[in-house]
């Protein structure tokens, strides 16, 4: 009975550590993301190729020549007790609030510094379908660009699975929106030579805006170096310009970004509404690569703090408005009844006037 329990926990050991999937790339974390229902049932594995820079690294880190076409290999292993279709795509790194991400990318467009998008270098299989119980090699060709360049190219391989349509609308029907996929994403990074390439930052725009339906100041920092940046802190200030007060300013540490890409720093206003006027906004970023000192002036017109203040969820409302409109109504409600008491007491005058004048002329008549 005893060996059966240790056999037990050994399984469930084993399970547990192949759920918490996590490949480093200089410290950024790329995690697989499994289905809470289903359990682990199926595994991807790269089969490294020779010119692999670091053969202990579990991603894909390439050096291959200019205009060199290579082949790139992925095992995947179905351990269930159905066929799975498995969706093979490419996406370009990006940089979204200091997070690498290696996924497809949904919340922006890439960078406009970016040379060459993973996704036109590297072609898929697609959809491929692994057998119940087998292994599928999914092939990648990669054909890299004919100019040399300097730095590295950054992306990920994203391996999901594919549930079946009649599945997704019989969900769809019975209201149920939420469908359990495994979802791998494998680091893929390219150069043609060691050439040391350093990130080198810019601020762009500065503006008021809105996140999550709050008010926030938004400054978008952006590498337009094909370098990482590790290992990052953003200190940021805001106040009037004119005037000494900090008005908004927020710290943030661990940040991280990779080649050639963006993102907006927000500070929040925590609850408090935007005023229109011209501030001057502070930042200070030190990294593992460098530091980098930004001063900039932006302007926060009278439309746009209404319109923000208008849509922002944070912000207590004032119930003066409610007030005054209710007095309004009940004014206007009582203006109504006393004129219609008034009309009906005239109504009744005068239908007492015509009485008596009528009553005066039967009299005159019957005189006469």
């Amino acid at each position: 009975m005893k060996r059966k329990k240790k056999s037990q926990w050994r399984v469930k050991g084993l399970l547990l550590c192949a759920a918490i999937c996590i490949l480093f790339l200089n410290g950024n974390a790329i995690m697989a993301k499994a289905s809470q229902t289903n359990g682990l049932d199926y595994s991807v594995k790269p089969i490294m190729p020779k010119n692999q820079r670091d053969e202990t690294k579990a991603y894909f880190d390439l050096k291959i020549d200019p205009g060199a076409e290579q082949t790139l290999e992925i095992e995947v292993t179905n351990h269930g007790e159905e066929d799975k279709t498995i969706e093979i795509s490419i996406a370009t790194a990006t940089t979204n609030s200091g997070v690498a991400e290696y996924g497809v990318n949904s919340h922006g467009e890439s960078d406009d510094s970016l040379l060459y998008k993973l996704e036109d270098l590297v072609s898929t299989e697609g959809r491929i379908v692994v057998p119940a119980g087998g292994t599928y090699i999914v092939e990648l060709k990669v054909l890299m660009p004919s100019v040399s360049f300097d730095g590295v190219l950054a992306g990920g391989i994203n391996i999901q699975e594919i549930t079946d349509e009649e599945e997704v609308e019989e969900e769809a029907e019975s209201g149920v929106s939420i469908i359990n996929k495994y979802n791998y994403v494998i680091a893929l990074l390219m150069r043609v030579n060691e050439t040391e390439v350093l990130p080198d930052l810019q601020l762009n725009e500065v503006s008021a805006a809105q996140y999550n339906w709050k008010n926030v100041i938004s400054a978008n920092i952006q590498n337009f170096k094909a370098a990482y940046v590790t290992d990052m802190s953003v200190a940021a200030q805001v106040r009037e310009k004119e005037a000494d007060e900090v008005l908004y300013e927020t710290n943030k540490e661990q940040l991280e970004m990779v080649p050639n890409s963006n993102f907006s720093y927000l500070l929040p206003l925590d609850g408090e509404p935007f005023k229109a006027g011209t501030y001057i906004l502070t930042m200070e970023i030190d990294s593992g690569e460098g530091s980098w000192s930004f001063e900039r002036e932006f302007i926060i017109t009278q439309d746009e703090a209404k319109a923000f203040n208008e849509t922002d969820v944070s912000i207590e409302k004032s119930n003066l408005w409610m007030y005054i409109a209710a007095g309004a109504g009940i004014l206007l409600i009582v203006l109504l009844i006393f004129f219609l008491v008034l009309y009906k007491k005239r109504k009744k005058r005068q239908k007492m006037r015509l009485t008596e004048i009528i009553t005066e002329i039967i009299s005159r008549i019957k005189g006469n």
